[in-house]
C-alpha cells in the first residue's frame, strides 16, 4: 500500500510539473547532535507534511514562516531523513531548503539543542500529542541544559497549525486545553502516546507551568507533582500559551 501511495503522489507531481529534485531537504544537525542557538526568540516547525496531516495546516504554517523571516526570527524545523531524503515524499512539507534556518533530521521529534538566551519559543506544524510533543519536550531540555537564566520562558502553541493525535479536537479547544495539559505536560513533559527512550526523562523540581488560552490564564500546574512542593514556592515559570495564528507577534 505504501508503495502505490507513493506511486499516486508521484505521478500527481508529475502532471503539475513539480520538479521532484526541487525540494529535497538535506539537515545540518543530527537528531542526537548537540548544537546551541544563542537566539532570543525562535519559530520551531514541526514534521510539517501533507503526508502526515492532509494539508490542512500548510496555509499557516507558510504564513507563519515567511512572518518570521519578515522580522528576522530564526526559523528551526525537523524532519524525517526518509521523507526529506525521497524524491516523492519531500516536496510534500510546507517549506523549502531555502525557508528555514536550521533543519534537523529527527525520526519522532527529539532534537539535542541548547538554548542559553532563548525567551520565547512559538511553535508550529506536526501532531501535537505525538512528535510534537517530543520536539517541544527537547526545547526545554535545551533550556535547562545550557543554563538558561532566565525565570520566565514562553511558548506559543499554534492552534491552527498544527494536527492533533489526541481526538475529539483539532485545533484544540478551550474545554480541553487544561486535561491535555494534564496528560501531555505533566509531569515534565511526558508526552506518553510517543516518548523515545534514548535520553533519561526531563525533569523540572523548580519550575511551574502557567497555561494560557486565547491570551486568558486558565491554570497553575506543578512540573512534578510527587515532590509536594507548594507551586507558590517555584521560582521558574514556563508559560504554555494555546493561541490562534493571527494572534503572533514576533515584533516583540
Amino acid at each position: 500500500m505504501a508503495t502505490q501511495i507513493k506511486t499516486l503522489i508521484s505521478f500527481l507531481l508529475l502532471l503539475s510539473g513539480s520538479p521532484l529534485s526541487a525540494q529535497l531537504l538535506t539537515a545540518q544537525i543530527l537528531e542526537d547532535q548537540s548544537h546551541t542557538l544563542y537566539e532570543r526568540s525562535i519559530l520551531f516547525v514541526g514534521h510539517s507534511t501533507s503526508f502526515w496531516d492532509g494539508a490542512n495546516t500548510e496555509p499557516v504554517v507558510r504564513k507563519l514562516i515567511a512572518s518570521a523571516r519578515h522580522y528576522n526570527v530564526p526559523v528551526v524545523a525537523t524532519v524525517a531523513k526518509h521523507m526529506a531524503t525521497d524524491p516523492v515524499l519531500s516536496p510534500l512539507h510546507y517549506f523549502q531548503q531555502s525557508d528555514v534556518d536550521w533543519l534537523i533530521y529527527s525520526r519522532a521529534g527529539q532534537h539535542s539543542l541548547l538554548l542559553p538566551d532563548v525567551q520565547r519559543l512559538y511553535v508550529v506544524g506536526g501532531n501535537l500529542g505525538r512528535c510534537l510533543c517530543e520536539g517541544i519536550r527537547d526545547l526545554v531540555r535545551g533550556i535547562q541544559a545550557s543554563g538558561n537564566p532566565h525565570a520566565k520562558i514562553q511558548i506559543y502553541l499554534v492552534r491552527d497549525g498544527m494536527d492533533d493525535g489526541y481526538p475529539p479536537f483539532s485545533p484544540m479547544r478551550q474545554s480541553h486545553v487544561k486535561q491535555f495539559t494534564k496528560n501531555f505536560f505533566v509531569p515534565s513533559f511526558n508526552c506518553p502516546l510517543q516518548n523515545w527512550n534514548d535520553k533519561k526523562h526531563l525533569k523540572l523540581p523548580d519550575t511551574r507551568l502557567d497555561l494560557y488560552f486565547n491570551q486568558a490564564f486558565q491554570q497553575s500546574f506543578d512540573f512534578e507533582p510527587t515532590d509536594d512542593q507548594d507551586l507558590r514556592d517555584l521560582k521558574k515559570v514556563i508559560e504554555v500559551h494555546f493561541i490562534a495564528s493571527d494572534k503572533v507577534d514576533f515584533n516583540q
